[in-house]
């Protein structure tokens, strides 16, 4: 079998720079998440730094850009999490705490379903 040279030209730009903004900012604060409480990285940092640095898209990508399971929003609703990128998550999340009144029970109801996310 002949062995031929492929030349593939999609013209698609790179990926960093067509993934929209409420994607990059919900991997961004996930990531700052599990790194500032947690101390462990769960995607990789220069990951990270490409989507902080990538211009603001002009087009961008339909649907999820990469795979996990907490993107789907079947699978969040099934294990109970509820992300770091939502606001006030903590008046969401139903874990047996009563309502968060100071700092310390906030953390305790956050880490209920940040916990999901470590498992995975």
């Amino acid at each position: 079998m002949a062995s031929k040279k492929m030349s593939v030209d999609e013209d698609l730009p790179h990926f960093f720079n067509i993934i929209n903004m409420r994607q990059r900012n919900q991997m961004i604060t996930m990531y700052k998440n599990m790194k500032e409480n947690f101390g462990f990285e769960y995607t990789d940092p220069d990951t990270i730094a490409a989507i902080q640095d990538a211009p603001y898209p002009e087009v961008t990508i339909v649907g999820t850009p990469w795979y996990n399971i907490l993107s789907n929003p079947s699978y969040m609703n099934e294990f109970g999490f509820v992300p770091s990128y939502v606001s006030e998550r903590e008046k969401i999340i139903t874990d047996g705490y009563s309502e968060a009144i100071d700092e310390e029970t906030t953390k305790w109801k956050m880490e209920q379903s940040d916990f999901v996310m470590i498992m995975l």
